[in-house]
């Protein structure tokens, strides 16, 4: 009798892991069809340990539409790619889903409209959402805190971007570009370091914008660029160290650009180019020393240019150039040497050179 009860209990157990536990480390699942989705074989599963693609195939049946059969999964060992479904509008199965392994790649989804992360709270790799031209919405959540690198790129429709409230570091870049009708973005304010690049650029409609500003270790480049209504800017002002170029071009609706105040050394070039509407550049008084280049060029409203009263050296060239209605450049206080040359050329304006005056020959 004993024996019995313990058989039927070992049974049950078995069971019970095999429905949570399915497939096999380094399996790569593809699902091609609605039919091969209909039919699969781990129904219930909450753990694949391989790969899932989905990805329609005109040739394999019809369109996946319905990814209700994944709804019981919270763990997936490896990849998930959901590539080009033009049939698919819903990808509710994701509100469970609480860890990928490998790559989380969302592109080319047609149809799609919202995209809910609720419960992600790890993905090892890269987190790619590209190309949905009909995405509205979506939302990080609240519990993501670490992955590779995330690509939020050329989403036509995308209006809103919220969540990632707990997301701290990114292993590789930082992208948001190519999203033309973005015109709400979340701040990413818990984000401390990216082992890689920030690209901010041709998200056209957005008008304020707070961004990574408790960041403190970017490894290359920094890059703001092409944002055609964005009026404020409040970016990365708890960097205090920085190896690569800093750029903020091509913004001509901004009025207020408050950034890198933290920033006491840079290898890099830093630019403040075709910002046309901004009255005054202040780039703080923390910066000691620059090995690179300023460049502060065709700013067509711009009357003052303050910061700087900490900078010992700039070891490359500060071009100041282009800027027809400057008046007045106060900083530089602390200036000795310029290693490159100090280009001051079409500032109409501009009847001084105040502490660059020492440096002009």
């Amino acid at each position: 009798m004993i024996k019995t009860a313990i058989s039927i209990l070992l049974l049950c157990v078995y069971g019970f892991l095999s429905a949570q536990e399915c497939g096999l480390k380094g399996q790569s699942m593809g699902i091609l069809s609605q039919e091969n989705l209909d039919d699969w074989e781990y129904a219930g599963c909450s753990q694949f340990l391989g790969s899932i693609s989905i990805e329609s195939l005109s040739n394999e049946g019809s369109r996946v539409s319905d990814l209700s059969a994944l709804e019981s999964l919270e763990y997936i060992g490896g990849d998930l790619v959901i590539l080009g479904n033009d049939a698919l509008s819903d990808l509710a199965f994701l509100k469970g889903l609480k860890h990928v392994g490998g790559d989380l790649i969302i592109q080319g989804n047609t149809s799609l409209t919202l995209i809910r992360l609720d419960s992600l709270e790890y993905v090892g790799k890269d987190l790619v959402i590209s190309e949905n031209k009909s995405l509205v919405h979506l939302d990080g959540g609240d519990y993501l805190s670490k992955i590779g690198a995330l690509h939020i790129r050329s989403n036509k429709n995308l209006k809103t971007l919220i969540g990632f409230t707990a997301l701290e570091k990114l292993n590789g870049d930082f992208a948001i570009h190519g999203n033309s009708e973005l015109d709400s973005c979340a701040s990413f304010a818990q984000v401390d370091s990216i082992h890689g690049s920030i690209q901010f650029t041709g998200n056209l409609e957005i008008k304020d914008l707070h961004l990574l500003n408790s960041v403190r270790y970017v490894k290359d480049i920094i890059s703001v660029f092409n944002m055609q209504q964005l009026v404020s800017l409040t970016a990365f002002n708890s960097l205090e160290t920085h190896e690569a170029d800093i750029a903020f071009n091509l913004l001509p609706a901004l009025q207020k650009l408050d950034v890198i105040q933290g920033l006491k050394y840079m290898k890099g070039d830093i630019s403040a180019n075709s910002i046309y509407l901004i009255p005054e550049l202040d780039f703080g008084n923390s910066l000691e020393k620059i090995d690179g280049n300023i460049s502060v060029r065709v700013n067509q409203e711009l009357v003052r240019l303050k910061g700087f009263t900490k900078l010992k050296t700039i070891v490359g060239n500060l071009d100041i150039s282009h800027n027809p209605k400057l008046e007045q450049i106060s900083g530089f206080d602390a200036l000795e040497n310029i290693e490159g040359k100090l280009r001051m050329l079409k500032n109409d304006a501009l009847k001084t050179l105040d502490n660059l005056e020492a440096h002009s020959n």
